[in-house]
């Protein structure tokens, strides 16, 4: 089983409820009975639009939906960001992400106080996208050679133009689509304390779906937030089922 899932990362809000979604993304969001509802009703998933669900912790809030996330990280087209930023003003930070295992896309674009600092994403189509400055979790993967059995292990053949990295403290190796997805686990981790690869406590997700057909972002909020572009500078059983 793979890992399928996008969303928004960060710090806590003071009073978070799901109003500030509907506000922020003209919908009309309501919560469902977490698990239960989901074993009833299996067309549940956070990669269509009116399905959220939101992970709080003491230092975080994650929103998984693919329409937040996905367009901004594939597109780089930064309307979600604008409208996050504009509902929860006080934020500094916001990291966007994305795993995808079935659709072999993987990545990330972190924003702080307004910029966009890094854009880091592999998608199949599209290809590697590496833009801004790294990031220093992204020190500890080191490009490297791989030993005789490694080759092996990673089914190299001649003419394989992927190139591998090691991780310096476990001397874990991945290929540079794969090590997109250790670096959003451990740029999670150490922003905040969790990725989407840990369980968790079921009482941390709240699980929403729209109670009518979705309408699309207001054209005026997309002209509003292109006008200020920043310049470039488990639920493991759940997310995991949904392969891409």
């Amino acid at each position: 089983m793979g890992i399928a899932v996008s969303g928004v990362i960060f710090a806590p809000i003071t009073d978070f409820d799901v109003s500030v979604l509907n506000r922020a993304f003209a919908l009309n969001l309501q919560k469902i009975e977490g698990k239960l509802h989901l074993l009833r009703n299996p067309t549940f998933d956070p990669r269509n639009r009116g399905d959220f669900i939101v992970h709080c912790r003491r230092n975080h809030i994650c929103i998984m939906n693919t329409d937040v996330a996905d367009d901004l990280l594939f597109k780089n087209d930064l309307t979600s960001y604008h409208l996050l930023s504009s509902a929860f003003p006080t934020i500094e930070r916001m990291i966007f992400f994305c795993l995808y295992d079935s659709g072999g896309s993987y990545g990330y674009s972190a924003f702080a106080h307004g910029e966009l600092l890094r854009r880091k994403v592999y998608t199949v189509h599209g290809g590697h996208v590496d833009n801004g400055t790294p990031l220093p979790v992204e020190e500890n993967w080191q490009p490297s050679v791989l030993t005789d059995q490694e080759i092996i292990d990673h089914g190299v053949e001649d003419g394989d133009e992927r190139r591998f990295f090691r991780h310096v403290t476990s001397g874990t190796v991945a290929d540079d689509t794969m090590v997109n997805s250790y670096l959003v686990d451990e740029l999670l981790q150490a922003e905040y304390g969790w990725s989407p690869f840990d369980d968790g406590q079921p009482t941390e997700y709240g699980y929403y779906r729209t109670a009518e057909a979705v309408p699309s972002l207001a054209s005026f909020e997309q002209e509003k937030a292109l006008k200020r572009q920043p310049m470039p500078s488990s639920i493991k059983s759940l997310l995991r089922r949904w392969l891409r």
